[in-house]
């Protein structure tokens, strides 16, 4: 009850001090009253988020009803979300993790990777990270490739009776090794991707894929590496005959196995060709889903998988993050952040300007702690900033998304980081502290890789 007061006072304090100065900032600028007045939603909806007054679907769904309320946000700007497909790629993603993760077939793949290669600490820290990248195209979903990931740590665990040092460090790993594994493919993701690609005005699997998967597999090396220099390795009793049993007796690939492995075949053959077809992924994700429900050849969904195994609140809160971004246009609010975040020289080159960019997307989301709603509000305006310097959209929404995503000082700053925290992973904020500098250095070279990589190929 304290927590729940204390968090109450904090939402308060915080609202009251960004209204005071949002309307004193904006009172000589000459903005239209509904200008000043979506700043005020918008800020009060970001903090709401960060400080987690109420669960964060509601705080979306207040905000969407405040401006529908008052007039200032147009259907369109409020919902266009749902006329998009990328809405259906989040609703698609969902329901192919819950196939693929029924069946068992991602427990097979990780369990015959222990009996085959993890015999000491090293070699589960590695395991990890690549199973992370393994499954990033087969479970288009950050949390249950955790989750499987975790309760094969935890077999682990329970084995070897570690200490809770020990168990810290892994738990951290497993949910950590997430992050740049959601990184790597529109489709690894399916919340933070699929808005970062709308907000940048459209960007298809193979695009991603080309723009994202030489810096994602780069950061998951280089988290690999400091994971093992600032964690020191515990002793594990792992029994390879004990593990290569376990893969034994879960025999051959079931009939509804083989299913799942050809409709993700399938989905993965339309993603990579999407700019031959012209599908776009969401209508591939959406029906492979629909796909897996089918009888006969299907048979792996049914109708609780359509409320159980998708997140709606997720999608509420992708809803307003993405209306942040239409309303802030249309109100003008993004012209006048615009001129408040360019600073008054600037370098016309653009090495300059995708620097300040990320370093606007690291800071921001520090304070922030939501990774959405950083997007929402530095994404708009920094991409109309680049565009004056003939900068492609694509490169400041990626980078605050990179930025965003792996600037990753406590737990609150990542969801994935978070649900990690206590029970389900056995670590807590200390670990994330400590990880912290190194992080830090990461996502830095990570945004150097990035722009390398972009200028090799061309798109810079």
């Amino acid at each position: 009850m304290r927590h729940n007061m204390d968090r109450r006072h904090l939402a308060g304090l915080l609202s009251a001090v960004a209204v005071l100065i949002a309307w004193w900032m904006t009172a000589s600028s000459g903005l239209p009253l509904q200008t000043r007045v979506a700043l005020v939603g918008i800020l009060l909806t970001v903090i709401w988020w960060a400080v987690a007054l109420i669960p964060p679907a509601y705080t979306s769904m207040s905000m969407l009803l405040f401006f529908a309320v008052t007039g200032i946000g147009a259907p369109e700007d409020l919902f266009g979300f749902w006329i998009t497909p990328m809405a259906w790629l989040m609703i698609g993603a969902y329901l192919i993790a819950r196939g693929v993760t029924r069946v068992g077939l991602a427990r097979r793949i990780a369990v015959r990777l222990v009996s085959r290669y993890v015999r000491s600490y090293t070699q589960l820290v590695i395991m990890i990270y690549g199973l992370n990248l393994i499954l990033a195209p087969l479970v288009p979903l950050p949390f249950p490739r955790a989750f499987l990931i975790m309760a094969l740590v935890w077999e682990i665990l329970r084995e070897s009776g570690v200490d809770a040092e020990g168990r810290a460090s892994l738990g951290f790993c497993v949910f950590m090794g997430s992050v740049p594994a959601s990184m790597l493919f529109l489709t690894s993701e399916a919340i933070l991707n699929p808005v970062t690609a709308s907000l940048a005005g459209g960007i298809s699997w193979l695009e991603w894929a080309t723009l994202m998967s030489v810096p994602a597999l780069a950061a998951a090396g280089l988290m690999l590496g400091a994971h093992l220099l600032v964690f020191q390795p515990v002793p594990l009793n792992i029994d390879p005959a004990a593990w290569r049993k376990k893969a034994r007796d879960m025999g051959r690939l079931s009939a509804d196995e083989m299913r799942v492995l050809a409709w993700i075949a399938l989905a993965l053959l339309l993603w990579i060709t999407d700019s031959l077809h012209g599908i776009h992924p969401g209508w591939v994700a959406l029906g492979v889903g629909v796909g897996m429900a089918l009888p006969g050849i299907g048979g792996i969904l049914g109708e609780s998988d359509l409320s159980e195994g998708v997140d709606w609140s997720a999608l509420l809160f992708a809803t307003a993050a993405l209306a942040i971004g239409a309303i802030s246009e249309a109100t003008g609010l993004t012209e006048w952040l615009l001129q408040f975040l360019l600073p008054a020289q600037i370098s016309e080159h653009y090495l300059f300007i995708l620097g300040y960019v990320a370093a606007a997307g690291f800071v921001l989301h520090l304070f922030v702690g939501s990774v959405l709603a950083t997007l929402s509000m530095l994404v708009p305006p920094l991409m109309a900033m680049a565009a004056q310097f003939d900068v492609p959209s694509f490169a400041p929404a990626l980078l605050i998304y990179s930025t965003a995503n792996m600037g990753i000082a406590l737990p609150f700053h990542n969801l994935m980081i978070l649900v990690g925290v206590g029970e389900t992973g056995a670590f807590s904020e200390r670990e994330t502290l400590r990880f912290f500098p190194a992080q830090a250095a990461i996502t830095l070279i990570t945004v150097l890789i990035q722009i390398s990589w972009w200028v090799l190929i061309g798109r810079l």
